[in-house]
């Protein structure tokens, strides 16, 4: 229980520091376009049953209060668990070429041959950081908590990091 209020506690103490080194009106990204993304990584990296993780992601280009874009995903892993998911992420710039992105989604798991997560409706906190090229494009990394919020007897929880390119769609 105290890892899971520690990484949760991670995840959203990054996402203020974020907000409080940054000015928000100076931090919020200035492109309004959608984006694709591509993952892999693995999958629940804090447990002895880590399995390789895939997951495909879009980025609705419209903001929400200059902030938050809509999201839609999903990920399958090695041991054929699959989530799917929706949610937002705001995007801020850091410099010309750095983004941090935090985000927050929904979704249903099924564990497949891997780690039973407790139920099926589970919710997902993530920290990106990423890099954009001239092109637009960007490759970064993401750490993620992935549980139930004990809405099932058992909450185990998992962990993921992946390593991300994000394609801009014009």
């Amino acid at each position: 229980m105290l890892k899971k209020i520690l990484l949760h506690s991670l995840v959203i103490g990054l996402t203020v520091g974020a907000f409080s080194v940054l000015n928000a009106d100076d931090a919020l990204a200035e492109d309004d376009q959608a984006m694709l993304v591509i993952g892999a990584g693995a999958f629940d990296i804090t447990d002895d049953d880590t399995a390789g993780e895939f997951r495909l992601e879009y980025r609705f280009g419209h903001r929400y209060f200059d902030l938050i874009s809509p999201m839609i995903g999903g990920m399958v892993t090695t041991d054929s668990a699959a989530y799917g998911y929706v949610g937002m992420r705001a995007n801020f710039q850091v410099s010309d070429n750095v983004f941090i992105n935090p985000g927050f989604a929904a979704g249903a798991f099924h564990d497949g041959d891997g780690k039973d997560l407790g139920h099926t409706v589970e919710f997902r906190s993530e920290f990106e950081i990423s890099y954009r090229f001239s092109d637009d494009m960007r490759i970064g990394a993401s750490f993620y908590h992935i549980s139930n919020a004990s809405l099932g007897d058992d909450n185990p929880g998992a962990e993921g990091a992946n390593l991300v390119l994000i394609i801009p769609i014009n």
